[in-house]
């Protein structure tokens, strides 16, 4: 009897679930890492949102970050993190799944009205290094931009309600990466 019944391996499983935002190589790379391979990152232009949510509760301030979260991947982008009260988004780090032009302003606009008041944003693009990194205890799939420092202090000092665009390379021709 157990035979007409098969539970899905955890392989199988990450592919059903994957599959429609990311590629196949990705997916298998994800499933059975080849720890020898680790930290060899690509490089390319990566476009990026750093959003700093605030909310009048702790409950509230989860609320808002999963609601920026649900725009930003409907929009299209990658959830690259949630962590304390920032949400970073990266667009460039998965070429073959992802679409060729996204419009970063546009988010961030929509991003904005969705929460005026308790919302900062810093945006941009530039040349950043992403791929598996990590190690034995821990293994992501992420980018390291450059400019991430930069970028943090520009949002730290931005008031909420705001966007503010970077230009964190300049040598990245900005309207062929939207």
């Amino acid at each position: 009897m157990n035979s007409w019944f098969s539970r899905p391996s955890k392989k199988e499983q990450l592919v059903q679930l994957f599959s429609e935002h990311v590629s196949p190589e990705l997916l298998d790379s994800v499933a059975a890492p080849d720890f020898s391979k680790i930290n060899e990152l690509s490089q390319g232009p990566v476009e990026f949102i750093l959003a700093a949510v605030q909310g009048a509760s702790p409950n509230e301030t989860g609320e808002r970050l999963g609601s920026v979260a649900t725009i930003a991947r409907q929009s299209g982008w990658m959830i690259q993190n949630l962590l304390c009260n920032l949400a970073v988004f990266v667009h460039g780090t998965l070429p073959i799944k992802e679409p060729l032009v996204l419009d970063r302003s546009a988010l961030a606009n929509k991003l904005l009205q969705s929460s005026p008041s308790n919302i900062k944003i810093v945006h941009g693009v530039e040349a950043a290094f992403f791929g598996n990194m990590g190690g034995s205890a821990r293994i992501t799939y992420g980018v390291l931009l450059p400019s991430f420092l930069e970028a943090m202090s520009r949002l730290n000092a931005l008031p909420f309600g705001r966007a503010q665009e970077i230009v964190a390379n300049p040598s990245i021709n900005t309207d062929a990466a939207r």
